[in-house]
């Protein structure tokens, strides 16, 4: 199966507001492709920009030379120029695609991809995509770029803001979040004891809508609905839930897990979370994604086909139960083993050198490689230590980890969400031998350095 992609300039609206920015195929967000586990598939890539590009697919464990990643896998995609990526995805889920070049994942340069199940284990009436998104790009004439240039002449973050602590966020038993949780994080982001990000955004996203020009979902009544939520933003941890209504997680970053009921999911930049939702009430729902700690969200509508109101209901914004890492548990997770040895990677900032960060006490490119054997399992605990006080999402390019998960199981992911004063352990078994990138998912730290280069010799 061949699909063709094109990276070019393009006219965008937001509601009233009109910008030139740079798009897949034309649209905000890009095209979304549905391929099958298992099978082959090529993406012919052409590039209309007027800077060089690639295109990173997001959570795949794909060979290392398809990974998109210029000066490791691959060389950059001239202007002008093509590249053909084919890949076998081994893993059904939901995905994503990006460049990896500078800071365009900041525009509107992103794209759903999903990947079918050879045996899909659960049943639904509608599969539905929400892509999540902070904006700036062409709004009174900023760019990720200025942004940038201003961070690092400023050489600090935006700075956390005294915020009235709201603490809406609870355990799935209905008590206070354990340190560290997600529900933990998101307190910490609302009452404004953690810095909520770097970039202050005009505009939050969904499917490319702004709250006043909601994006909208039509929903039988007793329907099932899959509703597959992307975190595509740069700088924004978002909170999503669908007004009253319960939902069920059935899968993290493309990874079945047991399903399990909470009201609100909390996502990091880069990951992916599958829900369910029965269409058990009527009228109209607000579908929010709250922009943790900024003050603003995204909105769509879940209107059921019976709906006679104009308005939709926003639903509850207290006491949200939360489903956590440790909640969660995925299915038929294969046994890691021991781990050989572990590594400890600080997550901080170099104060000396201004708005510069780093994974392990070094920035990149100038850092060292972290050089594993294949098949060897290492222990990695991302420190989270820095004095600014931020959660960082933590990625690791063609493989998967393994946190700690309900029950005495564990949970695979591609992203995690690493608070702040907290250390995160995961445990990786290196499987897939190639140059594979370990970064922060904040665009704007990986800009800055918070990444390194992990080798697995083949």
């Amino acid at each position: 199966v061949t699909h063709a992609l094109q990276l070019a300039p393009t006219d965008f609206s937001i509601g009233d507001t009109h910008v030139r920015t740079w798009a897949f195929n034309g649209s905000i967000p890009g095209p979304e492709f549905r391929v099958k586990q298992g099978r082959p598939v090529r993406f012919v890539v052409k590039n209309d920009l007027p800077e060089e590009s690639s295109v990173h697919w997001h959570g795949i464990r794909l060979a290392n030379a398809m990974d998109g990643v210029p000066g490791i896998t691959q060389d950059p995609i001239a202007p002008s120029g093509e590249f053909v990526y084919e890949f076998v995805p081994p893993d059904a889920g939901t995905y994503f695609f990006h460049p990896h070049v500078g800071l365009q994942l900041d525009t509107g340069l992103y794209g759903s991809l999903i990947v079918e199940a050879t045996h899909e284990r659960q049943a639904y009436d509608q599969d539905v995509v929400i892509v999540l998104d902070d904006w700036l790009d062409g709004v009174k004439g900023r760019s990720p770029m200025k942004e940038y240039m201003r961070l690092r002449k400023i050489g600090m973050p935006m700075g956390m803001r005294p915020r009235t602590p709201k603490r809406p966020y609870v355990g799935l038993d209905g008590r206070t979040p354990a340190a560290g949780s997600l529900g933990w994080i998101a307190n910490a982001l609302e009452s404004g004891s953690t810095d909520p990000g770097d970039v202050s955004y005009p505009y939050y996203l969904m499917n490319g809508r702004p709250p006043e020009d909601p994006w909208s979902l039509r929903v039988h009544p007793k329907q099932r609905i899959r509703l597959r939520v992307i975190n595509a933003a740069a700088d924004t941890i978002f909170s999503f839930r669908v007004g009253e209504h319960p939902l069920t997680v059935i899968a993290c970053d493309g990874q079945d897990v047991h399903p399990i009921e909470t009201d609100a999911v909390v996502l990091g930049m880069g990951e992916r979370i599958d829900l369910l939702l029965d269409a058990s009430q009527s009228g109209a729902h607000e579908i929010t994604a709250d922009a943790l700690g900024k003050s603003n969200k995204a909105v769509g509508v879940l209107r059921y086909t019976t709906a006679t109101a104009a308005r939709a209901t926003p639903g509850s914004a207290t006491n949200l139960r939360v489903a956590g890492y440790s909640d969660l548990r995925s299915v038929d997770a294969p046994p890691l083993g021991k781990p050989s040895r572990s590594l400890t990677l600080g997550i901080g900032m170099d104060m000396m050198r201004g708005y510069v960060w780093t994974l392990g006490g070094q920035a990149y490119p100038k850092a060292d490689t972290i050089d594993l054997a294949r098949n060897e399992t290492v222990d990695i605990v991302f420190a989270n230590r820095s004095m600014m006080h931020m959660a960082h999402p933590m990625h690791l390019h063609g493989n998967l980890f393994a946190i700690a998960g309900a029950d005495g199981g564990i949970v695979l992911k591609d992203t995690v969400l690493v608070g702040p004063t907290v250390s995160m352990p995961v445990r990786l078994h290196a499987a897939n031998p190639g140059r594979w990138l370990l970064h922060c998912h904040n665009d704007y730290h990986m800009m800055s350095g918070m990444m390194r280069e992990l080798q697995i010799r083949a």
